[in-house]
């Protein structure tokens, strides 16, 4: 089951990213007859809108009401409005889920959040691990470790991928791409620089932080660029 996936007892439903004691967002005519022109379902417990191209499901990087805050729109006397069940990523049009909160189950599956944090915090073991790991124990078991570490690791993210979102999923597979991009062409240049006699050698780990370094950003740049936060 992913992180914000429906359950099947009936009207029950997880949440995306559920958030409590918010501030109610400020929205004129023209943002709430917008968001009721999406709405293609509407009944006491679900809300299903046909989200339009362009629109952050939250976040979002530019200054503009996302379709989170567009659920103000939908909110009731006591206060209540509802939340989004999952999201789409900002340049995906399509069907998106929202509920009131009073039909979210106590039931809730694994939240990617916990999962996220596992995998960088073994990633940052593994760089670690290298470095201080000898000065605890035998190479021979730190490398044990570390063989032990990647597994866990691949695990983790493999979990990570089948419970995320549509969102978090291109986020991924774009954090991926950017970082085979920006590797390729600074494997080249170094490779080019060394064959002209411009540079000296690079130790297999020193590539390692370099590609580390890559990834990481190349992550922050996917996750501004969707409006993933």
């Amino acid at each position: 089951m992913s992180c914000a996936e429906g359950l099947t007892d009936g009207r029950s439903f997880a949440y995306a990213d559920a958030v409590t004691d918010r501030t109610p967002v400020s929205l004129s005519e023209d943002d709430i007859a917008a968001v009721r022109s999406w709405v293609i379902h509407e009944d006491e417990a679900v809300i299903a809108f046909n989200k339009p191209a362009g629109l952050s499901s939250q976040g979002g990087r530019i200054q503009a009401h996302t379709l989170d805050d567009l659920l103000w729109a939908f909110a009731r006397s006591n206060g209540k409005r509802p939340d989004l069940v999952h999201r789409l990523d900002r340049d995906t049009s399509g069907v998106i889920l929202a509920a009131m909160a009073a039909m979210r189950s106590s039931k809730l599956p694994p939240a990617c959040g916990p999962l996220q944090a596992l995998v960088m915090l073994i990633a940052g073991g593994l760089m670690v691990a290298p470095i201080w790991g000898p000065n605890l124990a035998s190479p021979d078991v730190v490398f044990i470790g570390l063989v032990l570490l990647s597994l866990v690791q691949s695990v983790a993210n493999l979990m990570l991928w089948r419970r995320a979102d549509e969102m978090l999923r291109r986020v991924m597979v774009e954090t991926s791409a950017l970082a085979f991009w920006a590797s390729q062409m600074a494997l080249f240049l170094y490779a080019a620089a060394e064959r002209l006699g411009l540079t000296g050698g690079v130790s297999a780990w020193g590539m390692m932080a370099v590609l580390m370094t890559i990834y990481l950003l190349a992550s922050a740049v996917a996750s501004m660029r969707r409006g993933l936060h």
